[in-house]
Order: structure tokens, then sequence, then C-alpha cells
């Protein structure tokens, strides 16, 4: 089986690749690396890519009304996605949007300060503060923090049940000491948060979401 994928040449010393939730393939390999050696290595991982691949397709169809907007997860729950011109918003019987175009937004008016109030919570028991937190619409992660101590999450975050948003959160706050996924970064993790393997695993059945919408 023969593979598309996108490859990215950088200043490295060896070849890697990645698939996305979206099973999008990403070869990273060193500046000048030919290109029959590109696809030996792609041979190599065959059975590997088929495995991904496979059991995002599989997500993918179980998550097919998510990914097309019918239904929609909030704080951990699925509910409706209702078109109407009557009313805007996230109630228990669904969420109601004049367009989608909106979709971000609702989230944020609804959650957005409620959550900041938990990051500062959380930063506050573990002694971890940053200098300041965001919400913005990122495709591909949950949260970032970088040197100046600024921490920006995902809106997408509000579409999680609250012990995996707390997870993300102590990740995050973690890269304020430990700017690496070092050994010494996780075990900072389990200190706040001894659960976090399972956690950091379950996260992935909802990775899909980041690129969504």
């Amino acid at each position: 089986m023969k593979y598309n994928y996108n490859l990215v040449y950088s200043k490295r010393r060896s070849i890697s690749a990645s698939v996305s939730v979206d099973n999008v393939i990403t070869v990273r390999c060193p500046i000048g690396y030919p290109k029959e050696k590109v696809d030996e290595f792609l041979a190599r991982k065959r059975d590997w890519f088929d495995k991904i691949i496979e059991k995002n397709s599989q997500s993918m169809s179980v998550n097919a009304d998510i990914i097309s907007l019918k239904k929609a997860y909030v704080q951990g729950n699925v509910l409706p996605v209702i078109i109407s011109n009557k009313t805007t918003g996230i109630c228990s019987d669904g969420i109601y949007l004049s367009s989608r175009s909106i979709y971000p937004y609702i989230y944020c008016e609804r959650f957005d300060a409620r959550f900041i109030n938990r990051v500062m919570y959380l930063a506050e028991q573990t002694s971890l503060k940053p200098q300041s937190v965001k919400i913005r619409d990122y495709r591909s992660r949950w949260g970032s923090c970088n040197v100046r101590g600024n921490i920006t999450f995902n809106y997408k975050i509000h579409m999680l049940a609250q012990d995996l948003q707390d997870y993300i959160i102590i990740h995050e706050l973690c890269h304020l000491q430990q700017m690496n996924h070092s050994a010494k970064f996780w075990r900072r993790v389990e200190t706040y948060m001894p659960d976090y393997k399972q956690l950091k695993k379950r996260l992935k059945n909802f990775d899909f979401l980041t690129r969504l919408y």
C-alpha cells in the first residue's frame, strides 16, 4: 500500500513519522534525505501505519455526527446541534446556532469565565501561577505555554469532561517550570495528578476535536 504524506525537511539527524487523528501522515527527515529512503522507511512502518489509520477510521465513523456537527460535546456530554434563528446558546436539550460560524463564540460566552477561575484555582493549589490565561481556537493542540509564562487554551476544552480539562490545565501549568516533556516534567505532573496516565490515554480519544470546526 502506498501512502500519501506530507514531507517536512529540517535540520535533524533522523527520520520520523506521525499520523494525525484525521489520518494525515507527516514524515520529518533531514535536509537532503533521499526520496527512496523515505519510501523504504514507510514500507518498514507499514503495519504501524495500517493499525493507526484503521483505529482513526473507526473513531471517525463512531463520531460521524460530531464531525458533521449534527451533535457536539459539551462538558463531556453529547447534545444535538439545532440551527435556529429564534434562539442561540447552549441549553439542556441542545446547542442552538443561528449559523455554524458562531459555534466557537457560544462556548466561550458560556464557559470562559468559569474555566479561567478553575485555572487560577489549580494554579493556587499547585503554586504554579501563569502570567496570563487566554482562550483561542487552536487547530491541533489543547493548550500551550510560552517562556514568558503565558498559557493559552483551545476553546474546545469546554467540550471535555472536567477531569480531562483539569489534566490539560495541570499539564500546561507544569510547563511553567519545565518547558519540555522530559521525565522530570512528567514526574511533576504526577505529583499533582497521580492518575495522569489514564487521563492522558482517555484524552487521545478526543484529539480529533481539535481539528474540527
